[in-house]
């Protein structure tokens, strides 16, 4: 499931180094940019996933499909609209900053569903969120001296506005009635057999 949020950027991470300069960061950067990806993915999976997923989740309940679709869209919005704030940045700004916002909204989502169906593993998105934040970053130049808010701040809005389709595709599919359904029975079998031990 979370794979789909790898696969894109993986895309235009080979597209970049096709098209752009090598990465001239040193070692201790690139370990200290893999270590910030990693701790970044902790902070915002054990924040989003973690706490506010299951928040919502023990709130609005797991028994049934719309129920599961609702927290999952829920807690990507969520994600999604605490990006606005890079919208304050004057290298951003705000209209920049709401596609970001639509987009990491629906990889919110992708995460949430990822994690609903690895049965709550934080692991799981934890890597998944900081492989993909990492790809991201370097697709933006992160490695090569170009600042995060400077590609954010450069992409056309008009094409960014395409950008959050494929996620969107992509969360249709995994939120799909059938999988879910699956889910659910898996787990309702799982509670049956723990009450039999």
């Amino acid at each position: 499931v979370g794979a789909i949020s790898l696969i894109i950027p993986a895309f235009a991470l080979v597209a970049y180094w096709a098209q752009h300069d090598p990465i001239t960061a040193t070692p201790a950067e690139i370990t200290c940019f893999v270590l910030q990806m990693l701790m970044i993915g902790i902070a915002e999976e054990i924040l989003f996933r973690g706490i506010l997923q299951n928040s919502i989740m023990d709130v609005i309940g797991y028994d049934s499909v719309n129920k599961i679709r609702l927290g999952i869209v829920i807690t990507g919005f969520a994600f999604g609209l605490t990006h606005l704030i890079n919208g304050f940045s004057p290298e951003i700004g705000f209209s920049h900053a709401a596609i970001q916002a639509l987009n990491v909204s629906f990889t919110g989502m992708i995460f949430a569903a990822a994690y609903f169906r690895s049965n709550k593993n934080l692991w799981v998105v934890i890597l998944i969120h900081a492989f993909g934040d990492a790809m991201a970053f370097i697709y933006g130049g992160g490695l090569s001296g170009v600042a995060p808010s400077e590609t954010i701040g450069s992409n056309s809005v008009s094409i960014g506005l395409f950008a959050p389709i494929l996620p969107a595709l992509a969360v249709l599919w995994i939120i799909r009635k059938k999988k879910l359904e699956e889910e659910l029975k898996r787990k309702e079998e799982e509670r049956l057999k723990k009450e039999e031990e």
